[in-house]
Order: structure tokens, then C-alpha cells, then sequence
């Protein structure tokens, strides 16, 4: 059996990635990998960092979110096995030693990497963003994206997670501001609305409070948000709103068709909105509590108050 070490491309894809890309590269630049970087027609100096770093650069047209992209990136990689990343990711120095090893193993043809999101400058490791798999590392050909925002790829083979540690992790510096989330919503919102092939249905009242209600629970509570604090409960928020203006504009691009307005059936709505915020705060605290204190609350929970 051959010892031999594969061969690894790295592969970014960039849009004015430039306050980003340079420590990305960075972190990999030991490797000694192949560096393919495919530009959306950045106005800023993306290429001119990329070519610093000896990185072969191609260019493709910018359809407002990467994945369009990411088939055309891989398919320019020569290496035996392909590592992805985003303008804005950095691999840490403890996930870089593991990569000639997880490289060598001829039983898997991919590998999910867990995440860490840095978003208004903490690392949030709760609220839904926390271990984030991304598959990234896999063999060449092994591998294809659909179009879509956020989509994971399709994989041949096996498929391993990694142990969901900081030290396997990917770094993403993902919202540095608020204003650079709301720029993303009002894209992301944009294209999603865009893609939607549904039937035109009217829109009601109830529909909005649902998915507003879901996502914030959801988020506080199920996926721990809490635990996140302020980043917690302001993101439970931010992604709800995110919930909510993705079927607003879906709801433009019908020409508001509304549902008949029933007050009853909205107030029954808001009650069970109610209903749902005793049930998880009666939940976190059968959690968090012991003795009489988390039967106490348990009896609440069941009863609903």
C-alpha cells in the first residue's frame, strides 16, 4: 500500500472579500496545498491578497450568494482531496495538524467540520450555531453543491463527523455588525422570495405570528439561546425577523393576497403564542432546577401556566 501523501486544494470563493480573505489564506498558507480562489468580481482587493499567497484566481459571475459558485470552484481544483472555505473562515492551527491524517483515510469519502461563529464579536455556542457542520474537507469528484442559500452538498460515500470541538473547528467570523446581518437578511430574503415556486396563497395574520413565535422559541429556548445572553435573546429575535420578512416578500411577489381578516382566529393565535412561552419557560426551569423547586415546575409545565 502506497504511503504517500494526497494531494489537497484549498478552495475560496470571494465577493469584496478582501478584511477578511487575507487571514483566511494565512491560516493556510503552511499546507503547502494548491489555493484556487474563484472571485465574484470583487471592487475591492481580493485578488491582488489572493495572489500574494500564490493562489491560481478565476473569475464568476456574482449571483447574490456563493453557492452558484462553488461546482464551478471545485471543478478547477487538481488535488486528490479538496478543502472548502469561505472568505471570512479561518482554519485553526489544531485542525491543520489533523488534515494530513483525516486525508490519508481510504474508507471516507467526506468530512463534516464543526464551527465556531463568531457573530457581534462572541462566539455563539448556542441558539442554533453550535456545532453548524459544514462539509468541507472530501475526496475530489466526491462532492457537488445544489443552488440554494445555505445548502449542503451532496456527497458519494461515506460521510464522518468530526468529535464537535474547538479543536476540529473551522473559525467563521460570520456577523461582525449589526449592519452586515441586515444587509445579509435583505439579500438572502431577496433571493429565497425569488425561488419560491409555490402556488400564490393568500397570507394570514396567524401564518405571520407562527412564524415569528416558532422561530423565537425555537431559538431561546430549544437551541439553548439563553445560554448565549444578550447574543442569545437579540439573535432569537433577528433570526424570527429573518423568518418573517423571507414570507413577506414572497407575499409582495404575489401582490399581497391577503386570507379574510377573522380577529377571533388572530387573538386564539396570540393565546397559543401564550400558551407555548409558559410551556418553555416551565421547561428551561425543569432544567436548571432540582428537588421540589423542578417538581414545582414541572407540575406548572404540565398544567400549562
Amino acid at each position: 500500500m502506497s504511503t504517500q501523501q494526497p494531494s489537497l486544494s484549498i478552495v475560496i470563493n470571494t465577493k469584496n472579500a478582501g478584511e477578511t480573505l487575507k487571514a483566511c489564506l494565512q491560516s493556510v498558507a503552511h499546507l503547502g496545498a494548491e489555493i484556487i480562489v474563484v472571485d465574484m468580481h470583487s471592487s475591492d482587493d481580493s485578488i491582488q491578497i489572493a495572489t500574494t499567497y500564490g493562489a491560481h484566481t478565476y473569475f464568476h459571475n456574482d449571483l447574490g450568494y456563493v453557492e452558484p459558485a462553488r461546482n464551478f470552484a471545485l471543478s478547477k481544483a487538481k488535488g486528490e482531496w479538496i478543502l472548502v472555505l469561505d472568505a471570512d473562515e479561518e482554519v485553526s492551527a489544531s485542525l491543520a495538524d489533523q488534515l494530513p491524517t483525516l486525508i490519508k483515510n481510504r474508507d471516507v469519502s467526506a468530512y463534516a467540520i464543526p464551527r465556531k461563529n463568531i457573530i457581534f464579536g462572541a462566539w455563539i455556542a448556542h441558539t442554533g450555531w453550535w456545532p453548524d457542520y459544514q462539509t468541507r474537507l472530501f475526496k475530489n469528484g466526491s462532492v457537488s453543491w445544489y443552488n440554494g442559500i445555505h445548502r449542503q452538498p451532496d456527497v458519494k460515500g461515506e460521510l464522518v463527523q468530526l468529535a464537535p470541538t474547538e479543536k476540529n473547528a473551522l473559525l467563521h467570523h460570520n456577523y461582525p455588525s449589526i449592519e452586515s446581518y441586515l444587509e445579509r437578511l435583505e439579500r438572502y430574503t431577496s433571493i429565497s422570495a425569488g425561488e419560491d415556486t409555490a402556488p400564490v396563497q393568500p397570507l394570514s395574520e396567524t401564518q405571520v405570528i407562527e412564524a415569528f413565535s416558532s422561530e423565537f422559541f425555537s431559538r431561546l429556548f430549544a437551541k439553548e439561546g439563553l445560554k448565549d445572553g444578550t447574543h442569545g435573546v437579540l439573535l432569537s429575535l433577528l433570526q424570527s425577523m429573518y423568518q418573517v420578512v423571507e414570507q413577506a416578500k414572497v407575499w409582495q411577489a404575489h401582490d399581497f393576497v391577503v386570507s379574510k381578516t377573522d380577529v377571533d382566529i388572530t387573538l386564539e393565535a396570540l393565546t397559543h403564542v401564550a400558551r407555548d412561552l409558559h410551556y418553555w419557560i416551565a421547561e428551561y426551569r425543569v432544567r436548571e432546577s432540582k428537588g421540589l423547586i423542578k417538581l414545582y415546575w414541572r407540575v406548572r409545565r404540565k398544567l400549562g401556566v
